[in-house]
Protein backbone atom coordinates (compact mmCIF):
# COMPACT_ATOMS: atom_id res chain seq x y z
CA UNK A 1 0.00 0.00 0.00
CA UNK A 2 2.90 2.46 0.79
CA UNK A 3 4.45 1.94 -2.13
CA UNK A 4 1.23 2.53 -3.95
CA UNK A 5 0.98 5.83 -2.16
CA UNK A 6 4.78 6.35 -3.34
CA UNK A 7 4.23 5.85 -6.80
CA UNK A 8 1.43 7.98 -6.96
CA UNK A 9 3.15 10.53 -5.16
CA UNK A 10 6.31 10.42 -7.45
CA UNK A 11 3.65 10.41 -10.49
CA UNK A 12 1.93 13.91 -9.10
CA UNK A 13 5.02 14.97 -8.77
CA UNK A 14 6.58 14.44 -12.22
CA UNK A 15 3.26 16.02 -13.56
CA UNK A 16 3.58 18.46 -11.39
CA UNK A 17 6.92 19.59 -12.90
CA UNK A 18 5.88 18.41 -16.58
CA UNK A 19 3.36 21.48 -15.77
CA UNK A 20 5.77 23.78 -14.63
CA UNK A 21 7.65 23.33 -17.80
CA UNK A 22 5.06 23.78 -19.59
CA UNK A 23 4.09 27.07 -17.82
CA UNK A 24 7.27 28.10 -18.24
CA UNK A 25 7.32 27.42 -22.05
CA UNK A 26 4.16 28.39 -22.95
CA UNK A 27 4.95 31.93 -20.81
CA UNK A 28 8.32 32.43 -22.79
CA UNK A 29 6.40 31.30 -26.42
CA UNK A 30 3.64 34.44 -25.32
CA UNK A 31 6.57 36.58 -24.62
CA UNK A 32 7.80 36.07 -28.28
CA UNK A 33 5.12 36.32 -29.92
CA UNK A 34 4.62 39.72 -27.78
CA UNK A 35 7.44 41.10 -28.99
CA UNK A 36 9.17 40.87 -25.57
CA UNK A 37 12.01 38.47 -26.21
CA UNK A 38 13.86 38.85 -29.85
CA UNK A 39 13.14 35.60 -30.79
CA UNK A 40 10.60 33.76 -33.26
CA UNK A 41 9.30 29.78 -33.13
CA UNK A 42 9.26 28.85 -36.95
CA UNK A 43 7.40 25.61 -37.60
CA UNK A 44 10.34 23.28 -39.80
CA UNK A 45 9.54 19.27 -40.66
CA UNK A 46 11.54 18.25 -37.81
CA UNK A 47 9.59 20.37 -35.11
CA UNK A 48 9.55 23.72 -34.16
CA UNK A 49 12.63 25.76 -33.80
CA UNK A 50 13.45 28.67 -32.26
CA UNK A 51 15.34 31.95 -33.74
CA UNK A 52 16.95 34.35 -31.55
CA UNK A 53 18.40 37.84 -32.17
CA UNK A 54 21.08 38.31 -29.97
CA UNK A 55 24.06 41.21 -29.03
CA UNK A 56 25.48 42.71 -32.16
CA UNK A 57 22.43 41.19 -34.78
CA UNK A 58 20.22 43.62 -32.11
CA UNK A 59 22.21 46.36 -33.05
CA UNK A 60 22.32 45.30 -36.74
CA UNK A 61 18.42 45.15 -36.47
CA UNK A 62 18.25 48.70 -34.84
CA UNK A 63 20.41 49.83 -37.81
CA UNK A 64 17.77 48.10 -40.48
CA UNK A 65 15.02 49.71 -38.54
CA UNK A 66 16.20 52.77 -39.59
CA UNK A 67 16.65 51.89 -43.21
CA UNK A 68 14.43 54.25 -45.95
CA UNK A 69 13.89 50.72 -47.87
CA UNK A 70 11.86 47.88 -46.66
CA UNK A 71 13.65 44.99 -44.98
CA UNK A 72 12.86 41.57 -44.27
CA UNK A 73 14.38 38.10 -43.49
CA UNK A 74 12.75 35.00 -44.61
CA UNK A 75 12.94 31.10 -44.58
CA UNK A 76 12.99 29.70 -47.60
CA UNK A 77 9.68 28.46 -47.31
CA UNK A 78 8.49 31.88 -47.01
CA UNK A 79 8.38 32.50 -43.24
CA UNK A 80 8.85 36.21 -42.21
CA UNK A 81 11.54 35.94 -39.19
CA UNK A 82 11.80 40.10 -39.61
CA UNK A 83 10.77 42.83 -40.80
CA UNK A 84 11.44 46.39 -40.19
CA UNK A 85 9.54 49.30 -39.63
CA UNK A 86 9.65 50.05 -43.16
CA UNK A 87 8.40 47.38 -44.50
CA UNK A 88 5.83 47.14 -42.28
CA UNK A 89 4.58 50.59 -43.37
CA UNK A 90 4.97 49.32 -47.04
CA UNK A 91 1.85 46.62 -46.26
CA UNK A 92 0.27 48.71 -44.11
CA UNK A 93 0.45 47.39 -41.24
CA UNK A 94 2.75 46.76 -37.79
CA UNK A 95 6.01 44.59 -37.52
CA UNK A 96 4.17 41.82 -35.08
CA UNK A 97 1.67 41.40 -37.47
CA UNK A 98 4.10 40.54 -39.92
CA UNK A 99 6.57 38.56 -38.14
CA UNK A 100 5.61 35.10 -38.36
CA UNK A 101 3.35 35.10 -41.21
CA UNK A 102 3.94 34.13 -44.90
CA UNK A 103 5.44 36.43 -47.39
CA UNK A 104 2.93 34.93 -50.05
CA UNK A 105 0.21 36.50 -48.46
CA UNK A 106 1.82 39.84 -49.12
CA UNK A 107 2.37 38.88 -52.79
CA UNK A 108 -0.97 38.54 -55.97
CA UNK A 109 -1.62 35.15 -56.20
CA UNK A 110 -0.59 36.00 -60.27
CA UNK A 111 2.81 36.94 -59.30
CA UNK A 112 3.86 34.32 -57.08
CA UNK A 113 5.25 32.00 -59.54
CA UNK A 114 7.77 34.61 -60.44
CA UNK A 115 8.76 35.30 -56.60
CA UNK A 116 9.37 31.74 -56.16
CA UNK A 117 11.64 31.71 -59.14
CA UNK A 118 13.59 34.86 -57.62
CA UNK A 119 13.65 32.97 -54.25
CA UNK A 120 15.63 29.65 -55.97
CA UNK A 121 17.72 32.00 -57.56
CA UNK A 122 18.71 33.68 -54.26
CA UNK A 123 19.77 30.27 -53.00
CA UNK A 124 22.52 30.55 -55.80
CA UNK A 125 23.34 34.17 -56.73
CA UNK A 126 21.84 37.36 -55.58
CA UNK A 127 18.40 37.68 -57.15
CA UNK A 128 16.61 40.60 -57.92
CA UNK A 129 12.59 40.70 -59.06
CA UNK A 130 10.06 43.80 -59.59
CA UNK A 131 6.41 42.66 -58.78
CA UNK A 132 4.11 44.29 -56.59
CA UNK A 133 3.06 43.59 -52.65
CA UNK A 134 -0.32 43.74 -51.14
CA UNK A 135 -1.37 45.27 -48.08
CA UNK A 136 -3.85 44.80 -45.63
CA UNK A 137 -6.10 47.02 -47.10
CA UNK A 138 -5.54 45.00 -50.70
CA UNK A 139 -4.02 48.11 -52.04
CA UNK A 140 -0.82 47.18 -54.07
CA UNK A 141 2.68 48.74 -54.35
CA UNK A 142 5.40 48.34 -57.26
CA UNK A 143 8.18 47.36 -55.46
CA UNK A 144 11.96 46.24 -56.60
CA UNK A 145 13.19 43.23 -54.37
CA UNK A 146 16.63 42.23 -53.95
CA UNK A 147 17.04 38.95 -52.18
CA UNK A 148 20.41 36.94 -51.39
CA UNK A 149 20.53 33.91 -49.00
CA UNK A 150 22.30 33.72 -45.66
CA UNK A 151 23.23 31.49 -43.30
CA UNK A 152 23.91 31.70 -40.21
CA UNK A 153 24.17 29.78 -36.99
CA UNK A 154 20.63 28.95 -36.51
CA UNK A 155 18.75 28.82 -39.41
CA UNK A 156 18.79 29.43 -43.18
CA UNK A 157 17.08 32.37 -44.41
CA UNK A 158 17.19 34.94 -46.75
CA UNK A 159 17.95 38.34 -46.96
CA UNK A 160 15.22 40.65 -48.92
CA UNK A 161 15.17 44.70 -49.46
CA UNK A 162 12.13 45.73 -50.85
CA UNK A 163 12.77 49.20 -52.74
CA UNK A 164 8.98 51.18 -53.28
CA UNK A 165 8.63 52.13 -56.88
CA UNK A 166 5.87 53.80 -56.31
CA UNK A 167 6.96 57.11 -57.65
CA UNK A 168 9.33 56.05 -59.82
CA UNK A 169 6.36 54.32 -61.59
CA UNK A 170 4.01 57.17 -61.44
CA UNK A 171 7.13 59.17 -63.03
CA UNK A 172 7.13 56.27 -65.78
CA UNK A 173 3.51 56.59 -66.75
CA UNK A 174 3.64 60.87 -67.14
CA UNK A 175 6.85 60.41 -69.62
CA UNK A 176 4.42 57.70 -70.97
CA UNK A 177 1.43 60.51 -71.38
CA UNK A 178 3.72 63.22 -72.31
CA UNK A 179 5.13 60.79 -75.33
CA UNK A 180 1.80 59.81 -76.34
CA UNK A 181 0.80 63.81 -76.18
CA UNK A 182 3.99 64.67 -78.18
CA UNK A 183 3.46 62.39 -80.95
CA UNK A 184 -0.27 63.37 -81.33
CA UNK A 185 0.99 66.27 -81.87
CA UNK A 186 3.53 65.36 -84.19
CA UNK A 187 1.29 63.39 -86.40
CA UNK A 188 -1.31 66.45 -85.99
CA UNK A 189 1.60 69.10 -86.91
CA UNK A 190 2.65 66.74 -90.02
CA UNK A 191 -1.51 66.44 -91.19
CA UNK A 192 -1.59 69.92 -90.90
CA UNK A 193 1.77 70.17 -93.18
CA UNK A 194 -0.02 68.25 -95.56
CA UNK A 195 -3.22 69.92 -95.47
CA UNK A 196 -1.29 73.15 -96.09
CA UNK A 197 0.69 71.33 -98.64
CA UNK A 198 -2.30 70.39 -100.30
CA UNK A 199 -4.39 73.85 -99.87
CA UNK A 200 -1.17 75.62 -101.26
CA UNK A 201 -1.10 73.36 -104.28
CA UNK A 202 -4.80 74.07 -104.91
CA UNK A 203 -3.86 78.09 -104.86
CA UNK A 204 -1.25 77.45 -107.55
CA UNK A 205 -3.38 75.60 -109.74
CA UNK A 206 -6.25 77.21 -109.54
CA UNK A 207 -4.87 80.79 -109.81
CA UNK A 208 -1.21 81.00 -110.69
CA UNK A 209 -1.93 77.73 -112.91
CA UNK A 210 -5.12 79.26 -114.66
CA UNK A 211 -3.94 82.57 -114.97
CA UNK A 212 -0.49 81.33 -117.03
CA UNK A 213 -3.24 78.77 -119.36
CA UNK A 214 -5.16 82.03 -120.16
CA UNK A 215 -2.71 84.02 -120.89
CA UNK A 216 -0.54 81.46 -122.81
CA UNK A 217 -4.11 81.26 -125.25
CA UNK A 218 -3.98 84.95 -125.40
CA UNK A 219 -0.86 84.83 -126.57
CA UNK A 220 -1.22 82.15 -129.36
CA UNK A 221 -3.92 83.91 -130.53
CA UNK A 222 -2.39 87.02 -130.65
CA UNK A 223 0.11 85.39 -132.58
CA UNK A 224 -1.86 84.00 -135.57
CA UNK A 225 -3.85 87.30 -135.67
CA UNK A 226 -0.94 89.84 -135.61
CA UNK A 227 -0.27 91.42 -138.93
CA UNK A 228 3.27 92.67 -137.89
CA UNK A 229 5.96 90.52 -138.80
CA UNK A 230 8.52 92.15 -136.28
CA UNK A 231 5.94 90.90 -133.16
CA UNK A 232 5.91 87.31 -134.16
CA UNK A 233 9.54 86.28 -132.82
CA UNK A 234 8.97 88.11 -129.36
CA UNK A 235 5.04 86.49 -128.92
CA UNK A 236 6.78 83.24 -129.89
CA UNK A 237 9.31 83.87 -127.28
CA UNK A 238 6.69 85.10 -124.44
CA UNK A 239 4.84 81.87 -125.48
CA UNK A 240 7.84 79.51 -124.77
CA UNK A 241 8.30 81.54 -121.41
CA UNK A 242 5.02 80.97 -120.57
CA UNK A 243 5.31 77.20 -121.15
CA UNK A 244 7.98 76.54 -119.12
CA UNK A 245 6.27 78.77 -116.42
CA UNK A 246 3.27 76.19 -116.77
CA UNK A 247 5.82 73.18 -116.95
CA UNK A 248 7.28 74.66 -113.47
CA UNK A 249 4.21 75.15 -111.76
CA UNK A 250 3.14 71.58 -112.62
CA UNK A 251 6.04 70.20 -111.06
CA UNK A 252 6.25 72.32 -108.00
CA UNK A 253 2.05 71.49 -107.42
CA UNK A 254 3.31 68.09 -107.69
CA UNK A 255 6.10 68.18 -105.07
CA UNK A 256 4.41 69.96 -102.75
CA UNK A 257 1.36 67.93 -102.79
CA UNK A 258 0.69 65.21 -105.18
CA UNK A 259 -3.04 65.62 -106.73
CA UNK A 260 -2.44 62.23 -107.40
CA UNK A 261 -2.48 60.54 -103.81
CA UNK A 262 -6.08 62.11 -103.88
CA UNK A 263 -7.04 61.67 -106.79
CA UNK A 264 -5.99 57.94 -108.19
CA UNK A 265 -4.96 56.16 -105.01
CA UNK A 266 -1.64 55.23 -102.71
CA UNK A 267 0.02 53.11 -105.30
CA UNK A 268 -0.49 55.56 -107.88
CA UNK A 269 1.32 58.10 -105.81
CA UNK A 270 4.20 55.94 -104.95
CA UNK A 271 4.87 55.24 -108.65
CA UNK A 272 4.79 58.95 -109.24
CA UNK A 273 7.47 59.34 -105.94
CA UNK A 274 10.04 56.52 -107.99
CA UNK A 275 9.62 58.35 -111.31
CA UNK A 276 9.77 61.85 -109.57
CA UNK A 277 13.56 60.87 -107.86
CA UNK A 278 14.63 58.92 -110.57
CA UNK A 279 14.02 61.72 -113.41
CA UNK A 280 15.25 64.46 -110.81
CA UNK A 281 17.70 62.74 -109.33
CA UNK A 282 19.27 60.19 -111.45
CA UNK A 283 19.37 57.87 -108.89
CA UNK A 284 17.87 54.29 -110.82
CA UNK A 285 14.60 53.31 -109.19
CA UNK A 286 12.81 49.78 -109.14
CA UNK A 287 9.32 50.07 -108.04
CA UNK A 288 7.51 46.47 -106.91
CA UNK A 289 3.73 47.04 -106.35
CA UNK A 290 2.96 43.45 -104.98
CA UNK A 291 -0.44 44.20 -103.74
CA UNK A 292 -3.38 46.78 -104.13
CA UNK A 293 -5.06 47.97 -101.52
CA UNK A 294 -8.65 49.02 -102.27
CA UNK A 295 -8.27 51.76 -99.71
CA UNK A 296 -6.49 52.86 -97.24
CA UNK A 297 -7.38 55.94 -94.58
CA UNK A 298 -6.56 59.57 -95.26
CA UNK A 299 -4.66 60.38 -92.30
CA UNK A 300 -2.42 56.88 -92.67
CA UNK A 301 -1.84 57.30 -96.06
CA UNK A 302 -0.60 60.60 -95.57
CA UNK A 303 1.84 59.22 -93.13
CA UNK A 304 2.93 56.60 -95.54
CA UNK A 305 3.11 58.71 -98.30
CA UNK A 306 5.18 61.48 -96.05
CA UNK A 307 7.56 58.57 -94.69
CA UNK A 308 8.25 57.00 -98.14
CA UNK A 309 9.53 60.62 -99.40
CA UNK A 310 11.06 61.64 -96.26
CA UNK A 311 13.35 58.19 -96.73
CA UNK A 312 13.95 58.92 -100.14
CA UNK A 313 15.22 62.50 -99.37
CA UNK A 314 17.77 60.49 -96.62
CA UNK A 315 18.53 58.38 -99.38
CA UNK A 316 19.34 61.34 -101.65
CA UNK A 317 21.17 63.28 -99.07
CA UNK A 318 23.28 60.61 -96.96
CA UNK A 319 23.24 57.56 -98.81
CA UNK A 320 25.52 57.82 -102.18
CA UNK A 321 23.61 55.38 -103.50
CA UNK A 322 23.34 54.52 -107.07
CA UNK A 323 20.06 52.72 -106.82
CA UNK A 324 16.75 52.84 -104.61
CA UNK A 325 13.91 50.08 -104.36
CA UNK A 326 10.56 50.19 -103.45
CA UNK A 327 8.29 47.42 -102.14
CA UNK A 328 4.94 47.34 -101.16
CA UNK A 329 3.81 43.93 -100.05
CA UNK A 330 1.17 42.06 -97.96
CA UNK A 331 2.36 39.46 -95.59
CA UNK A 332 -0.06 37.87 -93.41
CA UNK A 333 -2.54 40.75 -93.97
CA UNK A 334 -0.15 43.49 -92.78
CA UNK A 335 1.36 45.88 -94.88
CA UNK A 336 5.14 46.23 -95.34
CA UNK A 337 6.70 49.04 -97.01
CA UNK A 338 10.17 48.14 -97.53
CA UNK A 339 12.68 51.72 -99.00
CA UNK A 340 15.98 49.88 -99.62
CA UNK A 341 19.20 51.35 -100.77
CA UNK A 342 22.96 50.69 -101.92
CA UNK A 343 24.77 53.32 -100.80
CA UNK A 344 27.00 53.61 -97.73
CA UNK A 345 24.94 52.49 -94.58
CA UNK A 346 25.60 54.15 -91.45
CA UNK A 347 25.47 52.65 -87.42
CA UNK A 348 21.52 53.82 -87.04
CA UNK A 349 23.29 54.23 -82.86
CA UNK A 350 25.65 56.89 -84.17
CA UNK A 351 23.18 59.05 -86.10
CA UNK A 352 20.84 60.12 -83.24
CA UNK A 353 20.82 63.69 -82.73
CA UNK A 354 21.63 64.46 -86.30
CA UNK A 355 19.25 65.51 -89.36
CA UNK A 356 19.00 62.00 -90.44
CA UNK A 357 18.41 60.47 -87.31
CA UNK A 358 15.80 63.49 -86.55
CA UNK A 359 14.30 62.57 -89.44
CA UNK A 360 13.75 59.02 -88.64
CA UNK A 361 13.07 59.65 -85.46
CA UNK A 362 9.84 61.82 -86.74
CA UNK A 363 8.74 59.15 -89.04
CA UNK A 364 9.31 56.54 -86.30
CA UNK A 365 6.86 58.73 -83.83
CA UNK A 366 4.07 59.52 -86.13
CA UNK A 367 3.73 55.83 -87.11
CA UNK A 368 3.92 54.86 -83.54
CA UNK A 369 0.83 57.42 -83.16
CA UNK A 370 -1.00 55.06 -85.43
CA UNK A 371 0.16 52.17 -84.70
CA UNK A 372 2.44 51.30 -87.36
CA UNK A 373 6.43 50.55 -86.93
CA UNK A 374 9.41 50.95 -88.65
CA UNK A 375 12.39 48.88 -88.41
CA UNK A 376 16.06 50.02 -89.71
CA UNK A 377 18.72 47.61 -90.77
CA UNK A 378 21.64 49.51 -92.02
CA UNK A 379 25.20 48.91 -91.26
CA UNK A 380 28.37 51.22 -92.79
CA UNK A 381 29.10 50.29 -96.36
CA UNK A 382 26.02 47.53 -96.93
CA UNK A 383 23.36 49.76 -97.78
CA UNK A 384 20.23 50.63 -95.78
CA UNK A 385 16.69 49.12 -95.55
CA UNK A 386 14.04 50.45 -93.39
CA UNK A 387 10.31 48.39 -93.43
CA UNK A 388 7.27 50.33 -92.54
CA UNK A 389 5.00 47.67 -90.72
CA UNK A 390 1.23 48.45 -90.91
CA UNK A 391 -1.14 46.05 -89.02
CA UNK A 392 -4.06 45.04 -90.94
CA UNK A 393 -6.75 46.59 -87.89
CA UNK A 394 -4.99 49.86 -88.47
CA UNK A 395 -6.10 49.42 -92.49
CA UNK A 396 -9.17 48.81 -91.09
CA UNK A 397 -9.39 51.54 -88.75
CA UNK A 398 -8.18 53.87 -90.56
CA UNK A 399 -10.28 53.25 -93.68
CA UNK A 400 -13.27 53.28 -91.55
CA UNK A 401 -12.57 56.67 -90.12
CA UNK A 402 -12.40 58.33 -93.40
CA UNK A 403 -15.65 56.51 -94.60
CA UNK A 404 -17.44 58.10 -91.39
CA UNK A 405 -15.80 61.16 -92.70
CA UNK A 406 -16.94 61.58 -96.09
CA UNK A 407 -20.51 60.21 -94.63
CA UNK A 408 -20.38 63.28 -92.37
CA UNK A 409 -19.51 65.65 -94.63
CA UNK A 410 -21.73 64.60 -97.38
CA UNK A 411 -25.01 64.60 -94.78
CA UNK A 412 -25.21 60.83 -95.00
Amino acid sequence: MKRNTKVKQDNLAEIEDLRARLEEAEDALRAIRNGEVDALVIPRPQGDEIFELKGAEYLYRVFVDTMNEGAATLTSEGTILYCNNRLAGMLNTSPDRVVGSSIYQFIPAAERSGFESAVRKSEREDSKIEISLKSEDQGLMPVHLSLNAFRGQDLPAICMVAMDLTERKRAEERISLYQRQLRALASELALAEERERRRLAAELHDRIGQTLALAKMRLSGLLKSTSCPGLAPPLAEITQMIDTAIQDTHSLIFEISPPVLYQVGFEAAVEWLAEHFQEQYGIRMDLKIGTKRKTLGGDLRIVLFQAIRELLVNVIKHAKASRARILVRSIRNNLQIVVQDDGLGFAPDEHQGTTRGFGLFNIRERLHHLGAQIRIESSPGKGTKATLIIPREIQCEAAKKEEDGDKNSTGG
